[in-house]
């Protein structure tokens, strides 16, 4: 009988260990989980601030409203994501505490067994809130991105009007307007002798339109720079 129960006690024991072997594993599997969801939070709010250091453009309220929300989105999501590993720690320090008593789950108190049960869900509440979060963050983030690109856009090509081509006796007159001063660029270009290899060869109208594209083209980078 002696022998029985110590086969009995050693067995239970290896089994023991096995389990727990298998929680620490599997409580090394959530830290890489919660790592790499901080990570994925923190690297596209990095990334985007940085886009909006650099943009050469003003940002106004709708843009600072896209850049907010996706950024408390994402400080949402790692504070979740933080807590909810902050209470898989408090499970696996119950489980420790039990080991270490020689109990299992179900030997415990029940208001102890009631504690490591809350820890346990909210951990995997925490967690799924965590997760979730990140897509509205990811989604306000690109649509931020978007909108300051947009609006660099229209900043740039918004300042120099369309060119203006009027014409006297002798010359095409291309004439480049800034909206905001009113200030002009004015290039004259004569009828005869730009196009070809004499005088009498005459500049086409679509010759004119194609120099006061390339002019315009010109005058964006230049105000973009």
């Amino acid at each position: 009988m002696l022998h029985r129960n110590k086969t009995h006690t050693s067995d239970e024991d290896e089994y023991q260990l096995k389990v727990d072997e298998q929680s620490d594993h599997f409580l090394s599997l959530l830290h890489n989980l919660s790592y790499f969801l901080i990570s994925a939070a923190i690297i596209p709010l990095g990334v985007t601030l940085k886009f909006a250091f650099d943009a050469k453009t003003n940002i106004d309220g709708l843009g600072i409203l896209f850049l907010v929300s996706g950024a408390l989105c994402s400080i949402a999501s790692v504070a979740s994501i933080i807590w909810s590993l902050q209470n898989n720690l408090g499970s696996h320090a119950l489980h420790i505490r039990a080991r270490y008593d020689h109990k299992s789950y179900d030997d415990v108190a029940a208001e102890e067994q009631g504690k490591w049960g809350q820890y346990n869900k909210n951990a995997r509440y925490w967690r799924r809130v965590g997760l979730f979060l990140q897509i509205p963050s990811l989604v306000f983030l690109a649509v931020f991105s978007i909108y300051t690109i947009s609006l660099r856009n229209n900043a740039v090509s918004d300042h120099v009007n369309p060119p203006f081509i009027t014409q006297d006796d002798g010359n095409y007159r291309i004439r480049f307007t800034n909206r905001y001063t009113d200030r002009e660029v004015v290039v004259n270009v004569p009828k005869q002798g730009v196009t070809g290899h004499d005088d009498s060869s005459e500049t086409s109208k679509e010759h004119i339109d194609k120099i006061a594209e390339g002019i315009h083209k010109i005058l964006l980078k230049e105000l973009e720079n």
